[in-house]
């Protein structure tokens, strides 16, 4: 399998393997998840001995922090797997699969275990497979393909995630659209988005902030990595990225893994509403407080003033998030006007009281915008 449209084909083909058991709706539930464990054993094949005997060296008297630490060292990533099972060992017991694979996820990191177990429910497709006397056939088809990445880089791999999810997307009577935007597109936002730049962007040693609010799988972080990297070898992009799907957020965060990049920076949520990942902040930590916005902003909806509110609440909660990662430059004036206006919000004061504060408040939301898209550091 020399190209990446033979890699997607004969994955795909391993879903033909569900029928009958699995609606086709539900094949991407198995072959999703599978699919980046496979390129995570072929991230971490060639380590995977050195990290075993470095966890036994270690054994269980150091500190855990240091123990990670030491691990992805030997690794030579961000992330190991101490586990005894690759998919090679895992083929070689199957009366015992099931649990041997459960082990062997258990053998990454906390931040992976979530990402299988909680956004792609793998341990349910496991026993579900295993009931249905498939898991050791999905297993062994799957250890036949190389996702190494000198078979497989990165760009290829997202193109496979993309197209597999295109494709389940359009077998669930989904728009193919919500999951999946075309690398061609991509890379024309990414030419747009820092064409007006390029000269700045050619500093030596420039570091460069990007956030794509629904990142899907990571493909405009990824092409925009790339393109700043043929600009200018010696430039830095860290990457932030949210996502609302639980597959699609998986397998970004994997990307981010497997790239070395910062997997916190990748985070579930909605941008568009309270439920932002990233909207965590001294003035919204508690729940009643969302709970009476949200209550606040339904009886605003008779006055048609709800969309204002909620957007001045969440630019003023993107500024404030700004502010602390240093993006945007904002002087003591404006930081304590910001900060008054999202106090006023989160209590229903001032702002929410009457139609008549529609031009004002449309006014604050103009220059909370204005805050995000013209302020830099200096």
């Amino acid at each position: 399998m020399n190209t990446h449209s033979q890699q997607i084909a004969f994955i795909w083909s391993i879903a033909e393997l569900l029928r009958g058991d699995y609606k086709q709706s539900e094949y991407g539930r198995v072959v999703l998840p599978f699919t980046v464990l496979r390129r995570l054993d072929c991230v971490l094949e060639n380590t995977k001995e050195a990290v075993l005997a470095k966890a036994q060296e270690l054994g269980d008297d150091v500190a855990p922090e240091m123990r990670e630490r030491l691990l992805n060292h030997e690794a030579s990533l961000t992330f190991h797997n101490t586990s005894l099972y690759d998919f090679e060992r895992l083929k070689a017991d199957p009366d015992n699969i099931a649990g041997n694979l459960k082990n062997y996820v258990n053998g990454f990191p906390e931040g992976i275990q979530d990402i299988f177990a909680m956004h792609f429910k793998l341990f349910e497709q496991v026993d579900r497979l295993e009931a249905a006397n498939l898991l050791y056939q999905v297993l062994e088809r799957f250890a036949g393909i190389d996702l190494h990445p000198n078979a497989v880089n990165n760009h290829q791999m997202g193109t496979i995630f993309e197209e597999l999810i295109r494709r389940f997307s359009e077998q669930s009577n989904e728009t193919a659209g919500e999951h999946f935007t075309p690398r061609e597109v991509i890379r024309l936002m990414v030419n747009l988005l820092f064409v007006e730049d390029r000269e700045a962007l050619t500093e030596k040693g420039k570091v460069v902030t990007l956030y794509d609010p629904a990142c899907g799988t990571g493909g405009m972080l990824s092409v925009a990595e790339d393109y700043l990297f043929e600009l200018n070898s010696n430039a830095q992009l860290i990457p932030f990225g949210q996502e609302l799907n639980g597959e699609a957020y998986g397998i970004c965060k994997s990307d981010m893994l497997i790239k070395g990049a910062d997997p916190s920076k990748i985070t579930f949520g909605n941008s568009f509403n309270l439920n932002d990942g990233f909207a965590i902040t001294p003035y919204l930590k508690k729940t009643e407080d969302i709970k009476g916005i949200n209550k606040r902003l339904t009886r605003l909806q008779k006055e048609d003033l709800a969309l204002d509110v909620l957007s001045a609440l969440y630019l003023s909660e993107k500024c404030w998030i700004a502010k602390q990662h240093g993006l945007i430059r904002m002087h003591d004036g404006e930081i304590e006007r910001m900060l008054k206006l999202r106090n006023d919000l989160a209590h229903g004061r001032e702002y929410a009281s009457t139609r008549t504060n529609v031009a004002r408040l449309s006014k604050t939301v103009r220059e909370l915008r204005f805050f995000l898209t013209h302020k830099h550091p200096e």
